[in-house]
């Protein structure tokens, strides 16, 4: 792998990791406030519907139903109940959907609000104390819109961060090519340098630092062409005493066997 894929997926790897670190933050904030503000909404449901029937002079059903209805905004799935000191569900037709148990009715009494889950509903308890007796108000309903909101939310980050690690995938491409082409050009120089021309050398990067990373790669290539340009002279300088040397005792030798080959030899020999 190029450094420039691996500094590519470096970056793409940091970037998503920090980026869904954010998404994730996020949506368990969402999350979060989501649910605090659907407890404060069933918290208010209970404390109205403890005021209209047990500060009303328990109005009746039907009535409090009628002006459900017309003034209120209901939940979905929305149940209350109404328990007295004996757990027996007053004001309103017991609902087979909720059923508490004496330990959930004696910490709702006991803590004085209490939030817990009926199936899919989330519910809260609250405890009242009126004239007329002790109660216990619960109020459970489906979260639904703010689990859809939260689907939705998902779905959003979800195609951010897609959409995302493309853009930074194509960022980082572009920014690892433009920071890797000095060095791509400092390589280009020194690969078109051979024995030959061992003189020339590899163009220092115009930056202003004296410290730059470029600029200290350039100044190494050189001095070492510049020890292999003093050792390549060396060895020529050399290669011509050694071949100076030899030619005189060489040229003598030879000259001696001509002059002997050229000498009339007797029969004897």
């Amino acid at each position: 792998m190029t450094i420039r894929n691996r500094l590519t997926w470096l970056f793409v790897g940091v970037v998503a990791v920090l980026l869904l670190a954010v998404l994730t933050v996020i949506y368990l904030l969402q999350n979060s406030s989501s649910q605090r503000e659907f407890r404060q909404r069933l918290h208010e449901r209970a404390q109205v519907t403890s005021y209209i029937y047990l500060e009303k002079d328990e109005m009746r059903a039907s009535a409090f139903r009628d002006f459900e209805k017309k003034y209120l905004q209901s939940l979905t799935n929305e149940i209350l109940q109404v328990y007295d000191a004996n757990g027996r569900v007053r004001f309103v037709a017991e609902d087979e959907r909720v059923r508490l148990s004496d330990v959930q009715l004696a910490r709702i009494i006991l803590y004085k609000e209490a939030y817990f889950k009926l199936g899919a509903r989330q519910a809260v308890g609250i405890f009242y104390r009126d004239n007329q007796g002790d109660y216990v108000i619960v109020a459970a309903a489906e979260n639904v819109y703010g689990q859809r909101r939260l689907q939705s939310l998902a779905t959003i980050m979800g195609v951010i961060f897609v959409v995302s690690l493309v853009v930074i995938y194509l960022a980082g491409r572009i920014f690892a090519g433009r920071a890797l082409a000095p060095i791509a050009a400092l390589n280009d120089q020194v690969d078109r340098i051979t024995a030959q021309d061992l003189h020339r050398r590899v163009e220092e990067p115009l930056r202003t630092s004296e410290r730059d990373d470029l600029r200290r790669l350039a100044r190494t290539f050189n001095r070492l062409l510049g020890r292999l340009e003093t050792s390549f002279d060396g060895q020529r300088t050399f290669v011509r005493n050694a071949s100076h040397e030899l030619r005189t005792p060489l040229t003598a030798s030879i000259g001696e066997l001509q002059v002997l080959l050229a000498r009339e030899r007797s029969a004897e020999v």
